[in-house]
């Protein structure tokens, strides 16, 4: 196994799990930033004090950022694999992490719009948020053309072997 191309493959999974201390998360209410969270706050759960009343409120933590986090895990582990079935997995599971984000997305959208009952806000998904979705792209990418590489070597080694007369 080449370590330099473990090294590339595992990058993008390793960015991605990086980026969870980035904003992930934005609220405004009337163009004034009322709250943001981090990847790592959604994953841990966080509390957060209510704008109009003061009160602490506890936000459990988001079950799509924490299997986006543990794909991304994963996807560190099947990369280092030499084993082209480790890449398909590598792959499966930067899917698994790039379907969750928008699934956490679409979930926050519609919980946070219903918890702001008709008061005029926006939720913004800043650099955090796209980076971890960029990067898991970027592993799946990456697993796929090893897969593909590893099928022409095995094909181009079935052709330069000499064949017996039959």
């Amino acid at each position: 196994m080449n370590r330099k191309s473990t090294g590339v493959r595992i990058t993008p999974f390793a960015l991605g799990i990086m980026c969870f201390v980035l904003p992930f998360v934005q609220i405004s209410c009337d163009g004034k930033k009322a709250m943001q969270f981090t990847g790592v706050q959604l994953v841990t759960g966080s509390e957060m004090k209510e704008p109009m009343g003061g009160e602490t409120k506890k936000i459990p933590p988001e079950p799509f950022a924490i299997v986006t986090l543990l794909a991304l895990a994963v996807g560190i582990g099947f990369c280092a694999s030499p084993k082209r079935a480790m890449s398909v997995s590598a792959a499966i599971a930067g899917g698994i992490a790039v379907i969750s984000m928008f699934v956490m997305k679409t979930r926050m959208d519609a919980e946070i719009t219903k918890e702001a009952s008709g008061m005029p806000i926006t939720i913004e998904y800043p650099i955090g948020f796209w980076l971890v979705c960029l990067a898991a792209i970027a592993g799946v990418i990456l697993a796929i053309m090893r897969i593909k590489d590893k099928g022409t070597a095995n094909q181009a080694a079935d052709t330069c072997s000499p064949q017996s007369p039959v």
